[in-house]
């Protein structure tokens, strides 16, 4: 079993149709939705790949449809916010990281979790979690 199925979807009148290039000869469609065509998907990929019945719902957890429009403002709107969702994702690990290493900074300074929660703009709660415990004093960051 793969890690990602891809499989490309588009329209046909009122029906998505889906097909997994990589995997020759699955297809199949579903006249109501997306949702739908990747349970439909999943199912025709243990059929190709002579998975058990069972392997049905982790298919369909590893499936990344591509959705596909005419060209027009359709795809570009929706190129551009899929684009800038991921950026957004990035940049929200990005700070995650940023705030996890100042916390250890600050705290490693002696800043009270209050302290570095009001420099950092989070709650002394949180930097009490993100806080390693003082192996130099064998105590946990206080909120105090």
């Amino acid at each position: 079993m793969r890690d990602t199925y891809v499989a490309k979807a588009h329209r046909e009148g009122t029906s998505w149709v889906g097909v997994v290039p990589d995997l020759e000869g699955v297809h199949t469609w579903h006249p109501r939705s997306l949702t739908g065509l990747r349970q439909s998907l999943a199912e025709a990929i243990v059929m190709a790949q002579d998975l058990p019945d069972s392997a049905i719902p982790q298919v369909r957890s590893r499936i990344r449809l591509d959705v596909e429009f005419p060209a027009g403002e359709v795809t570009v709107a929706a190129q551009d916010a899929r684009r800038k969702r991921e950026i957004a994702a990035q940049a929200q690990r990005d700070a995650e990281e940023a705030t996890f290493a100042a916390v250890h900074l600050l705290t490693s300074a002696g800043l009270s979790a209050r302290d570095a929660g009001a420099v950092l703009g989070i709650s002394h709660q949180r930097v009490a979690q993100l806080a390693p415990k003082h192996r130099s004093q064998g105590r946990r960051i206080t909120s105090g």
